[in-house]
């Protein structure tokens, strides 16, 4: 082993073939090993060291130095000062040290350090390094340095300081370290992660990790299916193309789907989330959270916290989860579901489904035809335009139809159906129900119940269903059937038709010409104004039980009409119009005279009894008997002398 000692001035060294050692002392040296594994010491000031073949260890020492390593697995050290370090073809470890530094790895598998790894002074600058080919390994320590990874499966670490990180070609490994870092996985499947700081996180092509780490950061994934962790802070992740997923973590985060079929999850706290292009699914996790779907088939669930929930364009399902969400369903035919909390649930354009789940919800379906079931709560549904379906569920519920021919619900509890605008169809269920047609040509379906129908505007047809019901026909020509229990019938405006049915029900008119059919039952019937016709058929033979006794308020001679149903009153089934009026019908004075008439219909004029005399003179009424009575009969007695006559009939078989 050859030593080579210079001079304090600026001198030129040049080692021999063997193993040297070279010190350069003070001043400006230019010093080289030549062949061999060389020990070169630059000394003070600003030196050239060239360690040429063999592997050499190469010292900076004071001074801004440049270190060249050669061609073999070198290791180079800077020292004290702005060093610029090139370790060349081999696998090399480069030490800047002290000082703003410069490390070019070169060709082979290097191990780069910006500043001391011992510790040496406690800091190392603001350096620059760069892997060159090989799978390199790259550390800044202290200072704002920049680690360029180049080709090759490179690990680079920034340490301390506002680092930039490039991780070039190649799966690299990147940790940002302390302070408010830049990194770019370049090309190659790279995991990227900024650790401690806001940091910008980059994954270019392949297939990319990245984790921001502590702080508030950014973070993108580019080309290739990526995976994005915020973790700590309130950052913003983009995925870039690639079916991607992002992950908050803590803090309030955005996180950007962009292209194709995405994966977002909010994590904690207050997150927005955009699908944008592509069938994405967002996840809202805790806190009180904005999920947009954007374009394509979506899925998003709020879960925890009062969350808004937009599906865009595509056909979307949208799940508010707990809290109490808004949720809006947007273009395309979707599914939204409030579930737990009190929600608020919009369809948006085409034919939706709304599911309100718990909580007192408000649906409402927009555009299109579309189906809402309130489910469990006291809800509000809105139809709105398109011919829609609404289903009230267990609690109290309000039921709009809003425009459109739609089909109304009640269910359980005592709910309220109003059908809107169109020819609609409102069923009341369970409970005690208020339904009101709307305008246009409407069905009415009281059911089980105690409840109350109006046809509004409109020719409709009102069935009371079982319980003690209250219908009202309202403007136009209606329908009405009283059906069970004891039900009470208002024809209201227009040329309405009133049936009783079962109990005993009351029916009035109103206005117009009414057709009046108390059924089985004692019932009491008022036309009102107009030429009303009061109808007696069971749909079978007389039976008093069934038949009951009717109070006819009101009747008008030779405008009014009672008509008479041959299946029911069969003594008349044979009897022509003619025969009827002379000797078919019999005004008397006591009810046992009608009971000896031969008459099949009798009229008492004194207490306005109707009685049918099936027997025809045998004694008795037979299987007739009293049918009806004509309360308010003061005006007819005055202006007939107490005569009604049979013209006042009316035979239908």
């Amino acid at each position: 082993m050859a030593d080579f000692y210079g001079t304090p001035g600026d001198d030129t060294l040049v080692g021999t073939a063997e193993t040297n050692r070279i010190f350069g002392e003070a001043g400006n040296d230019n010093l080289s090993g030549a062949d061999g594994d060389d020990q070169i010491f630059g000394g003070l000031d600003n030196d050239r060291i060239q360690g040429d073949a063999g592997r050499d260890e190469l010292f900076g020492d004071a001074g801004d130095d440049t270190l060249s390593g050669g061609t073999e697995a070198d290791e180079l050290f800077g020292g004290v000062g702005n060093d610029s370090l090139n370790g060349g073809d081999g696998d090399d470890l480069l030490y800047g040290e002290v000082g703003d530094d410069s490390l070019l790895g070169g060709a082979g598998n290097d191990k780069l350090y910006g500043g001391s790894d011992q510790g040496i002074m406690g800091a190392g600058g603001n350096d620059f390094l760069s892997g060159g080919t090989g799978d390199d390994e790259l550390y800044g320590v202290d200072g704002n340095d920049t680690l360029n990874g180049d080709d090759g499966n490179d690990f680079l670490s920034g340490g301390s300081g506002d680092d930039v990180i490039t991780g070039g070609a190649g799966i690299d490994t990147a940790f940002g370290g302390e302070g408010n870092d830049s990194i770019s996985g370049g090309d190659g499947d790279d995991e990227l992660q900024g650790e401690n700081g806001n940091d910008v996180l980059a994954g270019s092509a392949g297939i990319d990790k990245l984790y921001g780490g502590d702080g508030n950061d950014e973070l993108s994934g580019d080309a290739g299916a990526d995976k994005l962790y915020g973790e700590k802070g309130n950052d913003t992740l983009s995925a870039g193309t690639g079916n991607d997923e992002l992950y908050g973590g803590d803090g309030q985060d955005v996180l950007n789907g962009n292209e194709d079929d995405d994966l977002l999850y909010g994590d904690s706290d207050n997150d927005s989330m955009f699908g944008q292009l592509g069938n994405d699914r967002l996840l809202g996790g805790e806190g009180d959270d904005r999920l947009s779907g954007d374009e394509g088939n979506d899925f998003l669930n709020g879960n925890s916290g009062n969350d808004t929930l937009e599906g865009g364009s595509g056909n979307d399902e949208l799940f508010g989860s707990a809290g109490d969400d808004q949720i809006l369903g947007g273009a395309g035919q979707d599914m939204l579901f409030g579930e737990d909390g009190n929600d608020e649930l919009s369809g948006g354009d085409d034919g939706d489904k709304l599911f309100g789940s718990q909580g007192n919800d408000t649906l409402n379906g927009g555009n299109g035809d579309d189906e809402l079931f309130g489910e469990f709560g006291s809800d509000l549904l809105n139809g709105d335009a398109g011919n829609d379906k609404l289903f009230a569920g267990s609690e109290d519920d309000r039921l709009l139809g809003g425009e459109g021919n739609d089909e109304l619900f009640g269910e359980g509890g005592n709910d309220q159906l109003d059908g809107g605008a169109g020819d609609d169809q409102l069923f009341a269920a369970d409970g005690n129900d208020l339904l009101n047609a709307g305008a246009g040509n409407d069905r009415l379906f009281g059911e089980l119940g105690d409840d109350t129908l109006s046809g509004d505007t409109g020719n409709d047809t009102i069935y009371a269903g079982e319980g003690n019901d209250w219908l009202n026909g309202n403007s136009d020509s209606d329908t009405l059937y009283g059906e069970g229990s004891n039900d009470v019938l208002l024809g209201d405006m227009g040329d309405d038709l009133l049936f009783g049915g079962f109990g005993d029900d009351s029916l009035t008119g109103g206005q117009g010409a009414d057709r009046l059919s108390g059924d089985a039952g004692s019932d009491i019937l008022n036309g009102g104004r107009g030429r009303d016709s009061y109808l007696f058929n069971t749909d079978a033979k007389f039976d008093r039980a069934a038949a009951g006794v009717d109070q006819i308020q009101g009747f008008t001679h030779r405008q009014d009409k009672i008509v008479l149903d041959t299946t029911t009153f069969a003594a008349l089934s044979k009897v022509s119009r003619r025969q009827f009026i002379q000797k078919g019908f019999e005004v008397v004075n006591t009810d046992r005279q009608a009971a000896r008439s031969r008459a099949a219909i009798v009229y008492n004029s004194r207490s306005d009894r109707l009685f049918y005399n099936a027997n025809r003179g045998a004694a008795g009424f037979g299987t007739g008997g009293h049918f009806a009575r004509l309360t308010d009969a003061n005006s007819l007695k005055k202006a007939d002398h107490g005569l009604l006559t049979a013209s006042d009939f009316t035979l239908i078989s």
